[in-house]
């Protein structure tokens, strides 16, 4: 719309609602004003603050270093890295850090470029074939990269990742980034009314300077001079054009906040808009979703350019097995099977483009997804894959998802769409059978060694135990010890504790930490006795769990803290997400660790409840067999062994959450279990009841192991 249908419009609006615009000049001046105030904002952000914000990393956090050295360095490397990266990495074994998606791949990348050869192979760790620790040695800071090369978004995670913390400078950034956004938002309006402007204006000159006095008072006298030029500029067509395009530059490249996918956007500006700037909020998102639409419907004409040519690979009687497994229960219909797909695409494609695109699909995968990239080969472009059962049993299914992905892939490689391009994918099933759990149950069988009668011992109370160095050690909460007994039943020695022992966990081959129900652990030495450190916590504890140098601590029935051995709290895992609403039921009982997740009791909810190793949510199992779990460990394959108090069984839980089987029951003589612990060493379980203070090491057999 032009100026002339803006008059005119508004000229029939004022007739029917006794608008006073006496003229159109006067019209005119008043969007003119209101275009330059925009003018104006967007100047001071893109030019004042953008520069006081690089001056303060210069001044306060590089000193001497280059940018691309600081970013080279390990310990920097590994805190930026974290502001994309979710899973834990090759660095967190020293120094764990919970990752935040805050910025997208291609921030990330305008800091760092992925050097694949740089890569060690030992550092990622995969578990079932899911990433649960990645290697961030292969990013390589950006040759010669300049502070400016940044946008106000990544510039902030620098300050508030890498700097001083200093007093107000968080509050100072995030008013700068509220302002920004929501000019930028904007940005095809561009007109700020006076009252507006001048409480934006304030806002951000106030973040500007405090930032600049931070560095020195004669830098904030010379920004405060810059500030009042800024305000006083008489915007020409050819000045407001220059601003006009870099803000549209960077509303459509740079702003993190609306840089995730559509979905993610449409949701952050309701959150973050809707509250302060209602109207502008609604009129954003249905201008986005006609714009979504229309890429939609544009991509689906691409698409049907589109030819793909599939071809599987596989020993007959892998493709036996898999019409088979078509009749098996609708809950193994899921059950994803080992694939390589090796992509044979047009001449004219970006290999590079699209193997960035394949590994933010790794990086990014949903369980629920049909089809998984594991890796990717950027020689051949083979991708090791995962695909659901179901849909490799049948080629119209298999299409529809490879289509999907070469959808994605046509958006980022920006191919040539006026002529039909053929797109061959090739699949091998590597050894079908000996890949795929398609076991109905657990093929698990136990077998007694060993009763121990701990009744004999004179007011015991049983509540944990442990196997280390081939040693069995119980927790008396009646009389404050540590009970030690060997394999063969004998007692051995008695250690005496100075609070009621709640939980046992190994430390190491020399240690144990032990948890009362008051606000401290022992690290105590099992051979001797002797406590070798006391570690004080936030509140009481509930029980303790050990895992690659950590333990993790339930505090008050409610959160987990994870801490070194020496107590320093790493990180504070709140579990907000999977809580139930009653507080009696929000209690957590036990919990154990895994080389990726953690494993919780509720028992009054009667609920085992999983997540990784930074709070995220994995699953939740319940069933009728399983009341009041107690104790909680898990073996070499990931299989949650529960000990339930009430029903007087163990229940076994696959690593996934989605079978169980009984193990354990009355008949093998269990009456309130509450202690479990398994040995992996040698694949056997050990069980202490508080009921009768009688205890059970059983040898474990597994049949068929659970991949």
């Amino acid at each position: 719309m032009n100026m002339e249908d803006v008059v005119e419009k508004t000229k029939q609006a004022s007739s029917g609602h006794n608008i006073n615009l006496r003229t159109q000049a006067e019209f005119i001046d008043m969007v003119s004003t209101e275009k330059t105030n925009y003018c104006k904002l967007v100047a001071l952000l893109v030019d004042t603050a953008s520069h006081v914000i690089w001056t303060y990393i210069r001044k306060q956090i590089l000193g001497s270093t280059s940018f691309e050295s600081f970013l080279n360095i390990i310990e920097e490397k590994h805190k930026l890295i974290h502001v994309y990266e979710t899973n834990a990495c090759c660095e967190c074994v020293f120094e764990l850090i919970k990752g935040s998606k805050l910025i997208s791949r291609k921030q990330l990348l305008l800091l760092y470029k992925s050097d694949v050869s740089k890569q060690i192979k030992n550092h990622a760790k995969y578990v079932d074939g899911k990433v649960v620790r990645v290697c961030t040695c292969k990013y390589v800071a950006i040759k010669d990269i300049d502070v400016k090369k940044i946008d106000i978004t990544l510039a902030s995670h620098i300050i508030l990742k890498c700097g001083k913390q200093e007093l107000g400078l968080d509050n100072w950034i995030t008013q700068i980034k509220e302002v920004r956004n929501e000019i930028f938002h904007i940005s095809d309006m561009q007109t700020v009314s006076d009252n507006k402007f001048n409480r934006k204006w304030k806002k951000v000159k106030g973040s500007i300077l405090g930032i600049a006095q931070l560095i020195n008072s004669e830098f904030a006298e010379i920004t405060t001079k810059k500030i009042q030029q800024t305000k006083t500029i008489t915007c020409i067509p050819d000045y407001m054009l220059k601003y006009e395009i870099l803000c549209r530059d960077y509303w459509r490249n740079k702003c993190a906040e609306f840089e995730r996918t559509q979905i993610e956007n449409f949701l952050n500006k309701e959150e973050a808009l809707h509250i302060h700037s209602p109207k502008v909020c609604s009129t954003s998102i249905g201008r986005d979703s006609q714009k979504t639409m229309e890429k939609i419907q544009n991509l689906n004409t691409i698409v049907d350019n589109i030819n793909i040519l599939i071809k599987v690979f596989g020993n007959e009687q892998d493709m036996n097995t898999l019409k088979d497994t078509e009749s098996r229960k609708q809950d193994y219909q899921r059950v994803h099977v080992p694939v390589f797909m090796q992509l044979d695409l047009p001449a004219s494609w970006n290999r590079t483009t699209v193997l960035e695109y394949l590994d933010e699909l790794r990086l990014n995968r949903t369980s629920d997804m049909n089809i998984r990239i594991m890796a990717v080969s950027p020689d051949d472009l083979k991708v090791f894959s995962e695909i659901a059962k179901n849909v490799l049993g049948k080629v119209d299914l298999l299409k529809q998802e490879v289509n999907r992905i070469i959808s994605g892939m046509l958006v980022d490689v920006a191919s040539d769409t006026k002529h039909i391009d053929d797109v061959v994918v090739s699949l091998t099933i590597p050894e079908f059978t000996d890949s795929i759990p398609l076991q109905l149950s657990f093929q698990l069988d136990v077998q007694l060694r060993k009763k121990f009668e701990l009744q004999s011992i004179r007011d015991f109370g049983n509540r944990d135990c442990i196997i280390t160095n081939d040693l069995l050690v119980f927790t008396d909460h009646v009389r404050n010890r540590l009970l030690i007994y060997n394999f063969n039943g004998s007692y051995i020695r008695t250690i005496r504790v100075f609070g009621t022992p709640v939980s046992i966990v190994v430390t190491n081959q020399n240690d144990v930490a032990v948890s009362y129900n008051q606000e401290f652990i022992d690290i105590i030495i099992i051979k001797t006795g002797k406590v070798k450190n006391i570690i004080k916590t936030s509140g009481i504890i509930g029980g303790i769990s050990y895992q690659n140098g950590l333990m993790y601590v339930v505090i008050n029935y409610q959160t987990i803290d994870v801490m070194d051995l020496t107590g320093k709290i790493i990180l504070s895992l709140s579990l907000s997400s999977y809580r139930p609403d009653n507080l009696l039921e929000s209690t957590v009982g036990c919990l154990t660790s895994d080389t990726d997740s953690l494993f919780l009791t509720y028992p009054l909810n009667n609920t085992i409840y999983c997540c990784d190793l930074n709070g995220s949510d994995r699953w939740t199992f319940t069933d009728d067999k399983m009341i009041q779990p107690s104790g909680i460990t898990t073996d070499q394959n990931g299989n949650v062994y529960v000990s339930c108090y009430k029903s007087n069984n163990v229940i076994v839980v696959s690593s996934e959450g989605k079978h169980h089987k009984e193990l354990l029951n009355k008949k093998d003589g269990l009456h309130n279990p509450t202690g479990i612990y398994y040995n992996k060493s040698n694949d056997c379980l050990l069980v202490c009841n508080e009921g009768n203070c009688n205890a059970f090491l059983f040898d474990v057999k597994h049949s068929a192991k659970n991949e």
